[in-house]
């Protein structure tokens, strides 16, 4: 229990909108269609930046580059062809 409330408090002090708006590089971001923890309206919002990107893999939970992590592959491989010179 003691490392679910540490895990739990360690992601609410995360601030992703914060980090990403200091950063000048493309943001790919990736969530799951099921995914009860990341709303579709918040990954968007992360995504629009320059040359950022939201990808949603159809069927799947939050948690799944464990289960899926081609899919993940793909997406990261996709933002690298299309930002690479």
């Amino acid at each position: 229990m003691r490392r679910l409330v540490a895990m739990t408090l360690s992601m609410l002090r995360d601030d992703p909108e914060r980090w990403l708006g200091a950063t000048s590089v493309p943001v790919t971001v990736v969530r799951g269609s099921l995914d009860a923890l990341s709303t579709p309206a918040w990954a968007r919002r992360l995504a629009v930046r320059p040359g950022g990107e939201l990808v949603e893999v159809p069927d799947v939970p939050h948690a799944f580059p464990f289960d899926h992590p081609e899919a993940l592959a793909d997406a990261v491989r996709s933002t690298l062809t299309r930002t690479m010179p």
